[in-house]
């Protein structure tokens, strides 16, 4: 699916939660919040860290409908969407590509989209100078929440894949989801085998 053909349906679910979970007030408490984390959602295809260039990295999001709250509680992730507005079931995040400056600190670099493939779900991309980002958006199967996208790499150095670093760099990459009448979802999580401060390093030769 190309990214000129994607559906803007898709997109404003995260973009509506992202606003309510992050723009509302302070005091407000919302009746049911599902906070869950899990560190095992977000993975690089074979674990890959080491690329030529032109070769493609893939990064795939796996999320199972039943999950455990950071307070025990079992739920189904799915009890949180109306099903009868399929295109509504999709959890997403945002994701950025870093690459090590000549002054050792990380600067985020925007992908264009003919750069990127996608096999699953649906990416949306920001290259703003300011705050280029990828907006990562899994669509429910019927018992997992999936993504699957590649990023063609096309130039030399060591890049890091983390969180978008906006507002307060101590949260987590967060998953959102869920509809206001039902219940809002957050899962803190962070790509398999990223570092300590959730960046997951790669070279490319």
């Amino acid at each position: 699916m190309k990214l000129t053909n994607l559906l803007t349906f898709y997109i404003l679910p995260l973009n509506l939660l992202l606003c309510a979970s992050f723009c509302c007030n302070e005091e407000e408490d919302f009746t049911n919040q599902i906070s869950i984390e899990n560190n095992t959602l977000i993975s690089i295809e074979n674990n890959t860290n080491t690329f030529a260039i032109d070769d493609t990295i893939y990064i795939i999001t796996t999320i199972e409908n039943a999950q455990t709250t950071t307070d025990n509680q079992n739920v189904i992730l799915s009890d949180y969407f109306y099903l009868d507005l399929p295109e509504s079931v999709v959890l997403g995040y945002n994701l950025n590509l870093y690459k090590d400056s000549d002054f050792g600190n990380k600067i985020a670099i925007p992908i264009d989209e003919e750069f990127i493939e996608i096999l699953e779900g649906n990416i949306t991309t920001d290259t703003s100078p300011n705050f280029p980002n990828l907006t990562i958006t899994s669509i429910f199967n019927g018992t997992h929440f999936k993504s699957k996208f590649g990023i063609q790499l096309k130039e030399s150095g060591t890049f890091y894949l983390s969180k978008s670093q906006i507002g307060n760099n101590t949260i987590p990459l967060t998953i959102f989801g869920g509809d206001y009448n039902k219940g809002l979802i957050d899962i803190s999580t962070k790509i398999i085998n990223a570092d300590a401060d959730g960046f997951y390093k790669f070279v490319v030769n």
